[in-house]
């Protein structure tokens, strides 16, 4: 799922960068932005170690 406008739900997702510069996914679950380095590295960033 993309975040839409408004509160997200469990399943959205989003990209952020880190102070490097390198992206990072991100999904939400039970209230809480959370990361997860193998849908990162599948989706995003194929150097993820975060």
């Amino acid at each position: 799922m993309k975040e839409t406008s408004g509160a997200p739900k469990d399943g959205h997702e989003r990209i952020v960068a880190d102070r490097d510069g390198g992206k990072h996914l991100e999904y939400f679950r039970n209230g809480s932005w959370r990361h997860d380095a193998t849908r990162c590295k599948a989706k995003i960033n194929k150097e993820c170690r975060k």
